[in-house]
């Protein structure tokens, strides 16, 4: 039981929260009520829309903006900070001029706890407000908040200690591979060990991570696939039934994704070790390739994907393969060599 909660939250970003995320954040106001802006940026006019009958409910003590840095609220006309309560003009010298510190200090100028991951707030707007708790859905955050001006005023702050996960450093290998194969590729068959690794990683990265598509799509400001925010998800995907946001949007990680081995020569046993101690899939090896076996239909059953070289395999076997795992198959004789390898480097990411 909390006892000293706050009595209004604003998030200034859309962040990725999930119902579980949620019900911690009623759990830190009194008779919490969240609303969730329903404002949709639309990239061919430039602007944010709103529903023609929506206004800004008084009673909502947790709100969810789906972003606040600053050069959004020029796609915000003055009809729409009217429906949401922040059409105020301050005529305080320090704010005259500013227009986007004005709006964002509409936003939580009565908030007591405030959460942001994007926004940056400003010594000006800091100066003007007075909550007791600035929270960062980001790991360093010195740059978007003044912390010791924060802290000289009283004002409590954190941020996520760990914000980089195992699912963005899976995308970072995910895009390295996909220069590689842009840049490296050849027209020859694949050769090396690291051959079938790049090759085999590339297949199940398009299958579960949808790289190329999810860039395509966030560049034209639609956020797709892993990249789901809650409100997104309710638009397309409906309501929940009391389910959790991975139930109805399954991992997209390679982590624990289920796929079997045909072992017919040892180059697959370095893709074996990545896909194991790299990336934490569940890998199942089946050395003697008998198609008759129950080890072999297990195999096959129990697995996504199945990886096999077809030169080593007879019809009869890649037939029965083929006829289970549908598309989920990765050949190594489809697979390119490529002019790179990885070994003995080492990778720096910036950002």
């Amino acid at each position: 039981m909390i006892h000293n909660k706050f009595t209004k939250i604003v998030v200034l970003d859309t962040v990725i929260f999930y119902p579980e995320h949620e019900i911690i954040l009623k759990e830190l106001v009194c008779n919490p009520k969240i609303e969730r802006v329903p404002l949709v940026y639309n990239q061919g006019k430039r602007e944010w829309e709103l529903p023609d009958d929506y206004t800004m409910p008084i009673d909502a003590n947790i709100i969810i903006w789906p972003s606040s840095i600053p050069e959004t609220f020029d796609g915000i006309n003055l009809k729409i900070h009217e429906k949401l309560r922040t059409g105020y003009c301050y005529v305080e010298e320090s704010l005259r001029e500013n227009i986007p510190a004005q709006n964002l200090l509409n936003r939580i100028k009565d908030a007591d706890c405030i959460i942001t991951c994007w926004t940056t707030i400003t010594d000006l707007v800091l100066e003007n407000i007075n909550p007791k708790a600035i929270l960062s859905w980001t790991h360093e955050y010195e740059h978007r908040l003044n912390v010791k001006k924060a802290s000289e005023k009283g004002i409590f702050t954190a941020c996520v200690d760990d914000y980089g996960t195992d699912s963005v450093a899976e995308l970072e290998f995910n895009m390295l591979i996909e220069l590689i194969e842009r840049n490296k590729i050849t027209d020859q068959k694949a050769q090396t060990k690291e051959d079938f690794a790049f090759g085999a990683l590339l297949k199940l990265f398009t299958h579960y991570r949808k790289a190329f598509i999810n860039e395509k799509n966030t560049r034209k400001g639609k956020f797709s696939h892993q990249f789901h925010k809650i409100g997104r998800s309710l638009k397309y995907y409906g309501e929940f039934g009391g389910r959790t946001l991975d139930e109805v949007i399954p991992s997209k990680l390679l982590e624990e994704k289920t796929i079997g081995i045909l072992r017919t020569d040892d180059k697959l046993d370095y893709l074996t070790d990545i896909l194991t101690n790299g990336f934490n899939a569940n890998v199942t090896v089946l050395n003697c390739v008998n198609s008759e076996s129950a080890e072999f239909y297990k195999l096959l059953s129990m697995n996504e994907f199945i990886i096999f070289n077809s030169a080593l395999l007879d019809q009869i076997t890649l037939d029965i393969i083929y006829t289970i795992k549908k598309n989920n198959v990765i050949d190594t004789q489809t697979l390119s060599h490529f002019k790179e390898t990885l070994i003995d480097k080492t990778i720096g990411v910036i950002g």
